[in-house]
């Protein structure tokens, strides 16, 4: 049977494919609230992607409806016994149905808007940090600490159940708009362990507030850091501060928090962290062979007095609780100390401006032996003024340790966290510190 004419183009089922795909792409981003310049961006993107593998078939097909008046007569005489006396093909229905492969062809070849073409997965998660930060995502999450914050200034005195609600709903409101990138899980945390500190206080579970409050400012301190590096990575103009939130576990109302009143030994005693505080750690007695000798005696002399298993003056109680993980640490020493008065504060103030200054000095029993550097780290947002340093001693036995001072109220505390064999995390290290305020404000 003689045939003068194509059968049917296989463009023609991959152009019924991809009409069909188009259709079902779109409602599918419009299902996901996508917007429509962004809808239009990516069926562009997958309409090229699906045609760039059919271009050998496109290019056949133009070539063989194009030329199909010419090919015709040749067809004829390959696969009819006789020779065909119908006329010659039309050009002009072949032209135009050689028109829709070479449109398919034409837009495999269509550039990608530039908002989308050659945007790495790196562009792509600063292109979503600055939509969040434009969506008020910064802003959301700035409002949530200082929200908490003022919570826990009201309910320390007086008590104010409308600040923890407005914290509730600022860290609600924050924790639906999280961040994209590695910030994301420690605010999901923040803003979680938040909206449970002001549930907490506003059920009157004072107690469990304080627990949730700490680990909320562990988390939070985490994701600013986070979002901080993203920024910078990223060139972007975020705005990350230091954490708004500049508060310590709320204390409950049968045990107010230390204020003037100085508090006894037994009551110290009572307030210490304990075994049951941390995970992997034995109780130790450490041993108080302190060094005597420095070209810096007084940078010693404090450390020394922050270590001592006694008080400084008969006017000040004290307390001391030691554990040890291993015989080469890492070691925790917390000594909390209770002041009349203003001395609370004094002490910090001296030991903070000692420490701050003595950078590396020798010291040693009767000559220097070693060396001792100490480097300020700052505030860790703790009790009513808190400062951290890193403190390396270099001897027979290389040791590093995070110093933590706490002054809360007429006591202090000095939290050393050591070890010959490395340090846990400073966000592990800080959450002990705010375990051990915690349990002096019970």
């Amino acid at each position: 049977m003689s045939s003068s004419r194509p059968g049917r183009s296989p463009p023609c089922s991959r152009t019924a494919q991809l009409g069909l795909l188009i259709v079902g792409a779109f409602i599918g981003y419009l299902l996901i609230g996508q917007k429509l310049p962004d809808i239009g961006t990516n069926l562009l993107a997958g309409t090229r992607q699906f045609l760039t593998g059919d271009r050998i078939l496109l290019i056949t097909a133009v070539i063989l409806l194009g030329g199909w008046p010419v090919l015709a007569p040749l067809w004829d005489r390959l696969w009819s016994p006789r020779r065909s006396s119908a006329p010659y093909q039309p050009w002009r229905p072949y032209l135009a149905a050689a028109a829709v492969p070479a449109a398919l062809l034409a837009a495999s070849f269509a550039p990608l808007p530039a908002s989308y073409t050659g945007q790495s997965p790196a562009q792509d998660a600063c292109a979503q940090l600055a939509s969040w930060n434009h969506s008020g995502g910064m802003d959301a999450k700035l409002r949530a600490d200082s929200a908490v914050g003022q919570a826990y200034k009201a309910i320390t005195s007086p008590q104010d159940p409308a600040g923890a609600a407005r914290a509730l709903g600022s860290a609600a409101a924050a924790l639906r708009n999280p961040p994209p990138g590695a910030a994301r899980d420690s605010y999901v945390t923040a803003m979680t362990d938040l909206s449970a500190f002001a549930r907490d206080v506003l059920a009157g579970r004072t107690a469990s507030a304080g627990t949730e409050l700490a680990n909320g400012l562990t988390a939070d301190e985490k994701t600013n850091s986070l979002l901080a590096e993203q920024s910078r990575e990223c060139s972007l103009p975020v705005q990350v501060s230091p954490s708004a939130v500049t508060i310590t576990p709320v204390p409950s109302a049968a045990h107010p928090a230390p204020g003037s009143a100085q508090l006894t030994t037994a009551q110290l005693k009572a307030r210490l962290l304990t075994r049951a505080d941390l995970s992997g750690y034995v109780p130790f007695v450490p041993q108080d062979d302190l060094p005597s000798y420095s070209d810096k005696p007084a940078c010693v002399a404090t450390l020394n007095d922050l270590s001592s298993a006694s008080a400084p003056s008969a006017a000040v109680t004290q307390a001391r609780a030691a554990f040890a993980a291993s015989p080469d640490g890492p070691w925790i020493e917390e000594v909390v100390r209770s002041y009349p008065g203003q001395g609370a504060a004094q002490a910090f103030a001296v030991a903070v401006k000692t420490l701050a200054g003595c950078g590396t000095f020798a010291l040693g029993q009767t000559a220097a032996a070693g060396t001792e550097s100490v480097e300020p780290r700052g505030p860790v947002n703790l009790g009513s003024q808190s400062w951290s340093a890193a403190i390396a001693t270099q001897t027979s036995a290389p040791v590093t340790e995070t110093l933590i001072l706490v002054q809360e109220g007429s006591s202090l505390i000095a939290l050393q966290v050591a070890s010959a064999v490395g340090l846990p995390a400073p966000g592990q290290i800080r959450s002990i510190a705010a375990q051990a305020i915690a349990r002096l404000n019970q």
